[in-house]
């Protein structure tokens, strides 16, 4: 699906940049996300989707956070502004007075509520205060997805939605192919870029094992490297920052990488602190904190017995491999495993 999706950008940079209706149905068969930020899919979609009330539609707070000229911010306790960082337009919800001000005037009756950890704001009259254009997609059973815009899209909302459709027809195979491939164990396999001149190096023993997944990059990293780790299906940016240092920084990681790739990933590896992993995530970033890490600290045998036994009773485990001697004896190991039962994956899948 990610493959496809990309090949449908590469179309769609070639026509320029692209408009769309206010409403797009679509047939009641097909799961979509409920939201979509630009050309990307809500990555917490699963977790904190759109939800609609009295038909009004309420999205995550975070979600406006995706988009460059917008900044979401929470001054006090109790209260949450979402501002244009361009012209300064800005909504600052007050929840405990139950209004807002919006531009300077007090609003009466502000429609949000926290469900779950999550702030819900009305998506039209945010989207409307600070600049960014609210599509709704409806399906045919009356359900409702929502488009968020800036104008930086390539994808009109047809060729974003086809991403989400099966090329082929179902067949009478179809539902067994999906349980089967549901049935199967997950390894997330993490790596860094090699130093150069590194002797034993994590990326180029996946690749000769032809195993999927996810390369975390730096500010440094060469735009063929980067366009390498695109190839592979996912990348992550890595920060050697704290608090609100590590939020400025991934966020001047990933402005140098939108530049060259037209996508800003959200995929970062943890920080190992809970207040600065809080703030990452408050900035719309995913800290990934892996289960396993192979390094020349460890035996790869004993690891691989753990990982196995872990997997007897979770779906999937997440693996970060340094450049050692280690990471080939486990790279070994896993080349024997039953693909029957498990699989190397990116984070992207």
């Amino acid at each position: 699906m990610k493959r496809r999706l990309l090949c449908l950008f590469a179309a769609a940079v070639l026509c320029g940049m692209l408009g769309f209706p206010a409403a797009v149905p679509i047939s009641a068969e097909e799961e979509i996300p409920s939201l979509f930020c630009n050309d990307e899919a809500w990555y917490k979609d699963g977790a904190a989707p759109m939800i609609t009330r009295e038909e009004i539609h309420y999205v995550p707070a975070e979600l406006f956070g995706l988009f460059e000229s917008v900044s979401v911010t929470s001054p006090s306790e109790n209260n949450l502004l979402i501002c244009n960082t361009v012209d300064d337009r800005y909504i600052s919800l007050l929840f405990s007075e139950g209004r807002a001000a919006v531009n300077g005037t007090i609003v009466q009756d502000v429609r949000s509520f926290r469900d779950a950890g999550v702030t819900y704001v009305d998506a039209v009259q945010v989207a409307e205060t600070v600049g960014i254009t609210a599509e709704t997609i409806v399906q045919e059973d009356g359900r409702v997805s929502m488009r968020l815009c800036d104008g930086n899209h390539l994808l009109t909302t047809e060729e974003l939605l086809a991403a989400y459709l099966p090329e082929e027809p179902d067949d009478e195979f179809a539902d067994l192919e999906e349980e089967e491939e549901l049935n199967l164990k997950r390894i997330f396999i993490l790596c860094r870029e090699p130093s150069p001149g590194t002797e034993k190096s994590a990326l180029d023993l996946l690749k000769q094992y032809e195993m999927g997944y996810t390369l975390f990059l730096t500010g440094d990293t060469s735009t063929e490297s980067l366009l390498d780790a695109m190839a592979g299906g996912a990348y992550g940016i890595l920060t050697s920052e704290t608090g609100e240092e590590a939020v400025a920084d991934l966020n001047a990681v990933n402005e140098s990488f939108r530049k060259i790739t037209r996508y800003k990933t959200h995929l970062t590896m943890t920080t190992g602190s809970y207040e600065s992993d809080n703030r990452l995530i408050n900035a719309a970033y995913c800290p990934v904190a892996p289960d396993f890490i192979v390094d020349t600290t460890v035996d790869a045998a004993t690891m691989f017995a753990d990982m196995l036994q872990y997997l007897g009773g979770h779906d999937y485990c997440v693996l970060q491999l340094e450049d050692c001697p280690q990471t080939e004896e486990m790279l070994k190991l896993m080349n024997k495993i039953n693909r029957e039962q498990f699989i190397t994956s990116n984070l992207g899948d």
